[in-house]
């Protein structure tokens, strides 16, 4: 779950780029603009957020999760099964 919000989290701060080139910037006063310079500019790099400071959360963390869980799963069953 948490892993899906982080994936949609990153998503959503990939767009706010465009977001913020076309939001009219040309007819604001400097004040504005140099604001708008930056957070653009802190907009380069993706929104990412971590676990641990190890692991970023996304659609491909939630699949490995899935998939190790799975196994031990799997594995607790045949021990279980041969017993």
């Amino acid at each position: 779950m948490f892993c899906i919000f982080g994936h949609a989290l990153t998503d959503q701060s990939e767009k706010l780029m465009q977001s913020a080139f076309s939001c009219g910037w040309t007819e604001s006063d400097v004040r504005f603009r140099r604001s708008l310079l930056t957070f653009m500019t802190a907009l380069v790099r993706p929104v990412e957020i971590t676990v641990g400071k190890t692991t970023k959360l996304s659609k491909e963390t939630l699949v490995q999760v899935l998939n190790g869980t799975y196994g031990l799963l799997n594995l607790l069953y045949h021990f279980h099964s041969s017993v």
